[in-house]
């Protein structure tokens, strides 16, 4: 048998996920430099 978790009542715990990785990505973004590399790509263009 196969036991289903509870997964009512997560929006909150959902939303600080969401939340922490959409800050992880910025960091991760503004220490790779993407942003300035897009930039640069879309002059070039």
């Amino acid at each position: 048998n196969f036991i289903k978790p509870k997964t009512s009542d997560w929006g909150g715990a959902r939303d600080a996920i969401n939340e922490y990785v959409a800050e992880r990505e910025t960091h991760h973004r503004e220490a790779l430099g993407l942003d300035r590399l897009v930039q640069a790509a879309q002059k070039e263009i």
